[in-house]
């Protein structure tokens, strides 16, 4: 180096001028960027978080994103956390649906159906019970009551004439009670003509046709009602039996009454050879209490085979030919509604029955 610069100075003090610096200038620069100092920001150029890593990307809280900038398709926002409500999760979990916007815009975490919060709000109003949020999320109502009789679409029309079978045992045959059913459906506007092979008068009914069997159990009489229902075939039948059956001076138990089930589905049976479509209308029959003392079972023994007669019932009806309950237990008293415990002649037992059995007659238009 020291022989050239004694060349250029012999050239002239003009050239060793420049030269010397050109060498000046290009030893400045290799001290600014020599190969340590060059992937070393400026201290002042990029301000830290205090105790946060550099990397490390603070989220912006809701408030913070209702009024921060879109952001620029140079700097996409990163949602994998919260996927929007239009993105599609192939891979979520069985009772997951998909995560729904917030009011604010904000995607929401993915809602369980499996096990939603008691307290946890709906998307439009209220708090809401689990029952109710897990119904929503599914699409399903909540569980309802069961239906009663005229749940389905009307059997009958007002301006038909239904043909009525009282059908039973004493209950049945005797008693004012038809009458008083007459009364009323006729005050109703409805159009009955009652069938029966009996044709005994009790009181001062228009239409005395039944088929009443005083003293008779239905486990006996069970096979004959096929013949008294090609006979006289029926629309709808009032079927009021087991009060003989019942009377007994033991309890009766569990095998006796799936007995009496048996010896009602043959009757049912019997009754559908009249009309395949009759609708049979089955009480719980009414409360007893022999005033002669000979039955102190009878009140229990009635009240076990009431219990049995609803599943029963829903177990035989068809939707060809309905099986119906009508309570006509509750509420009655036999102090009150007969003359001897057994048989509803009083003017409140005869209203019993009348009413019960014209409110279950009725849900059928």
């Amino acid at each position: 180096m020291a022989r050239r610069v004694s060349e250029f100075a012999a050239a002239g003090p003009f050239v060793l001028g420049v030269v010397v610096a050109g060498l000046v200038a290009a030893g400045a620069c290799n001290q600014t960027a020599g190969p340590d100092e060059s992937a070393q920001p400026l201290a002042s150029a990029t301000p830290t978080v205090s105790g946060a890593p550099a990397s490390v990307t603070v989220p912006p809280t809701a408030a913070s994103q209702s009024s921060a900038p879109r952001p620029t398709a140079s700097a996409p926002l990163t949602t994998s956390a919260h996927p929007s409500a239009t993105a599609t999760q192939p891979g979520a979990p069985p009772g997951t649906t998909a995560a729904q916007p917030s009011a604010a815009g904000t995607p929401s975490a993915p809602v369980s159906m499996t096990a939603p919060s008691a307290t946890a709000p709906n998307a439009t109003g209220p708090n809401t019970s689990s029952t109710a949020t897990a119904s929503a999320a599914s699409g399903s109502a909540a569980p309802s009551t069961a239906p009663s009789a005229n749940a389905s679409a009307p059997l009958f029309t007002q301006d038909q004439t239904v043909r009525v079978m009282p059908f039973g045992d004493s209950i049945t045959a005797t008693g004012c009670w038809r009458e008083q059913f007459l009364l009323k459906v006729a005050s109703g506007g409805y159009k009955v003509d009652m069938v029966g092979g009996t044709k005994e008068k009790q009181c001062n009914e228009t239409d005395v046709d039944n088929e009443g069997h005083s003293g008779e159990l239905i486990t006996n009489d069970k096979d004959m009602v096929a013949g008294w229902a090609k006979a006289n075939p029926a629309d709808v039948v009032l079927f009021h039996w087991g009060t003989n059956d019942c009377w007994k001076s033991a309890p009766i138990d569990d095998a006796y009454v799936s007995t009496l089930m048996a010896a009602y589905g043959t009757a049912v049976d019997g009754l559908r050879q009249g009309n395949p479509n009759v609708t049979v209308i089955v009480a719980q029959i009414i409360a007893m209490n022999p005033n002669d003392g000979t039955c102190a079972a009878c009140s229990g023994n009635v009240q076990k085979m009431n219990a049995a007669i609803p599943a029963w019932a829903a177990q035989k009806s068809t939707l060809a030919s309905k099986v119906i309950v009508a309570d006509l237990w509750t509420g009655f008293d036999p102090a009150t509604g007969t003359m001897d415990g057994v048989h509803p002649y009083t003017s409140v037992g005869v209203e019993h029955m009348a009413s019960r059995w014209y409110d279950a007659f009725t849900k059928l238009f």
